[in-house]
């Protein structure tokens, strides 16, 4: 099986390009530091996610 290493996805809020696995964990660094973030991925479809309006773990 080879290994796809096509960069095919993209952060808007850094401005930088990932493979289908790397944005997953880009994805996250943005959660933990409660920034907001807006991510096209592989397939086309464009998200944003708004973690700034998430309350804080007790």
């Amino acid at each position: 099986m080879k290994r796809d290493k096509t960069k095919n996805c993209y952060c808007y809020t850094c401005g930088c390009s990932y493979n289908a696995l790397g944005i997953m964990s880009h994805r996250a660094m943005h959660r933990r530091k409660k920034e907001n973030c807006k991510i096209k991925f592989s397939n086309g479809r464009i998200k944003a996610y708004e973690y700034e309006k998430t309350l804080p773990r007790l």
